[in-house]
């Protein structure tokens, strides 16, 4: 099954739209994350990996079905483990990601003219680009 460019596309668009965006929105805010295995971990959220969940805590302590405590400055829960992740009563996410939204849109479009500004002459999007065939450049 070959990917055509509107699949790459479509999978691009449903990244900007996945848990993993959300959850990266409200990085800095209080949860508590339930494991497969039923250990309950309460900390910050400190960073999200987007595409695999996998989850970095700070100033965590970890409850396991035998009533075990465990605390740690900072702990990486890996994504496929993970159950549930709750959520701060009075946080709002509407706003937080938004927030979030607006400052990748801000990041891409420095990162954008940053590049633009990089080319010099003779180095521009001009006819002759990529392979050039069989006979090679003329």
């Amino acid at each position: 099954m070959k990917k055509n460019s509107k699949g790459n596309v479509a999978a691009a668009v449903a990244a900007r739209k996945s848990l993993g965006v959300f959850l990266e929105a409200l990085q800095g805010s209080p949860c508590i994350v339930e494991l497969d295995n039923e250990t309950v971990i309460k900390g910050t959220l400190e960073s999200v990996e987007p595409t695999s969940l996998n989850l970095y805590l700070s100033n965590c302590v970890s409850k396991d079905v035998y009533n075990r405590t465990r605390k740690s400055n900072e702990m990486q829960v890996r994504g496929k483990s993970v159950r549930y992740v709750h959520l701060a009563a009075g946080l709002m996410p509407g706003p937080a990601v938004r927030d979030h939204n607006r400052r990748l849109e801000i990041a891409r479009r420095e990162a954008y003219t940053r590049h633009q500004g990089e080319r010099k002459r003779g180095e521009g999007r001009g006819r002759r680009r990529g392979r050039r065939g069989r006979r090679g450049r003329r």
